[in-house]
């Protein structure tokens, strides 16, 4: 079972890398921070509820239908907000963005790939807790989920845009990739832990501060547009996922090992 685990954890750690990271970064400069993360988050919690329930056999109750329901309504409305909020991020001299349109089908791309970044993240969830039910480490699942992230997209930026242009790349830019790489592994790490301790459709749930904090940085920080649609995608999903976390099974692979791991396909 442990080498089962492992595998799991390659195979989906690669697709939460390439499907995830590397996608998800691509939709935010399309359709914006602001659109980026909700769509991504509200798809993360509705495939994490579908996994939770078949795989890990966590508790799905009426409440949680309801805000997965919320959740896919609020990415559809925040779809339509798509098309009035896109800012290409293109920086002019005042270190402002400036809002360049582009075609329906790089919008839908962009939608798209967000969903999919948030299908990516679900899946690999999914098998971090898994592999926490089969006695697997903490220290060992995040290192081989991220051996697997940096030999993939090592491989992938040698490819394109090659290490001739990465050698040309601004210290400050290093700087700026430095520290996000440093609090992305503290997020990482907290997200571990927390799936050690509750279901995952709870830790997802939890997720819901993404929400806010982006929508204020993509105003403030970027100069993204806010529309009546964004508005009311942000304030659904936000709803749906208060919902969700009032109401979500706090069960924990530490408590419950056989029912939460027994039935995820290896």
């Amino acid at each position: 079972p442990a080498g089962h685990a492992i595998a799991l954890l390659v195979i989906t750690g690669l697709f939460g890398h390439l499907c995830g990271n590397v996608v998800f970064q691509w939709s935010l400069g399309i359709i914006g921070l602001v659109l980026a993360v909700p769509l991504t988050l509200g798809t993360m919690i509705a495939t994490g509820a579908f996994l939770g329930h078949r795989f890990l056999r966590e508790h799905v109750s009426g409440a949680t239908i309801i805000s997965v329901i919320l959740l896919i309504l609020a990415v559809f409305v925040l779809s339509l907000g798509a098309g009035e909020a896109n800012a290409r991020v293109v920086v002019d001299e005042s270190n402002r963005q400036v809002i360049h349109p582009v075609s329906v089908w790089i919008l839908v791309s962009g939608v798209a790939a967000a969903c999919l970044a948030g299908c990516a993240y679900s899946l690999l969830g999914a098998a971090i807790r898994y592999s926490l039910g089969q006695r697997l480490s903490l220290p060992m699942i995040l290192g081989v989920v991220s051996l697997v992230g940096l030999i993939s997209l090592a491989l992938l930026s040698l490819i394109n845009p090659g290490l001739e242009e990465i050698l040309q790349t601004d210290n400050q830019d290093l700087c700026y990739m430095f520290y996000a790489g440093i609090w992305n592994a503290v997020g990482f790490l907290a997200l571990a832990k927390a799936l050690n301790q509750t279901s995952l459709i709870h830790v997802n749930a939890l997720s819901a501060t993404q929400v806010g904090m982006t929508v204020v940085a993509g105003l403030l920080l970027f100069d993204e547009a806010l529309t009546w649609m964004t508005a009311i995608g942000v304030g659904l999903t936000i709803l749906g996922l208060l919902l969700m976390r009032n109401r979500a099974d706090p069960r924990s692979p530490g408590t419950n090992h056989d029912t939460a791991t027994s039935s995820l396909p290896t």
